[in-house]
C-alpha cells in the first residue's frame, strides 16, 4: 500500500486483508495493491 493509504488502511484492516479492490469501499485514495 501507498504511504497515504495507511491511515485509512489501519482503519479497514479487514478489507485490506481481504485485498479490497472495490473503489466504492477504498476511499478516496483507492487501494491498489
Amino acid at each position: 500500500l501507498q504511504v497515504l493509504d495507511q491511515a485509512w488502511a489501519a482503519s479497514h484492516p479487514t478489507l485490506v486483508m481481504a485485498g479490497g479492490t472495490d473503489d466504492a469501499a477504498c476511499g478516496p485514495q483507492g487501494c491498489e495493491i
